[in-house]
């Protein structure tokens, strides 16, 4: 909330605007629905209830390997390890993936991508071996090592530095 307060005291908001937004962004709190009536901590129990009689109804199970639970940053680690109980074998999206995809991205960018340059430098590592010609070197450049981070860049902006670093192997290869 710091950095928000800066950039808005930057852009010349006045300061009693600054705090009503910040209360407004931290002050929200959320609750679940069911039948149009709010429930405490036994949502979760319900939720688990209704996702049994939805797999009854239609004989599909839901997939826990493709479900996950996103956390404010204020929720306590008791809670969020209560909540991950009772829902079982769901998982944290902070630490999930979903088709290959980060569920998650946090402050650092670099680090939620590092496994991109990773992948790129074991493929280059494994190609310095071979006695490759130039042609064949632009080939595998141009077809795998530039392929990699494609499918990611097409969700994501990726940082300027972690692409500088990826050229800069590309060219040391080359």
């Amino acid at each position: 909330m710091v950095f928000v307060e800066e950039v808005m005291r930057k852009l010349g908001f006045h300061g009693k605007w600054i705090e009503w937004v910040l209360k407004c962004i931290t002050t929200v709190t959320y609750s679940v629905l069911i039948n149009g009536e709010a429930h405490e901590r036994q949502e979760c129990t319900k939720l688990v209830e209704i996702l049994k009689l939805y797999e009854a109804a239609l004989g599909k199970k839901v997939n826990a390997d493709k479900s996950a639970v996103n956390f404010s940053h204020n929720t306590t680690p008791e809670a969020r390890s209560e909540v991950l109980e009772i829902l079982g074998p769901m998982q944290d999206t902070r630490q999930g993936k979903y088709l290959g995809l980060p569920s998650v991205i946090g402050k650092s960018k670099n680090q939620v991508f590092a496994e991109i340059k990773e992948k790129v430098g074991k493929k280059l590592s494994g190609w310095k071996e071979k006695m490759l010609s130039m042609g064949g070197k632009e080939i595998l450049i141009k077809a795998v090592t530039q392929a990699i981070p494609t499918y990611i860049m097409s969700y994501f902006l990726l940082p300027k530095g972690l692409c500088e670093g990826l050229e800069g192997m590309e060219r040391n290869f080359w």
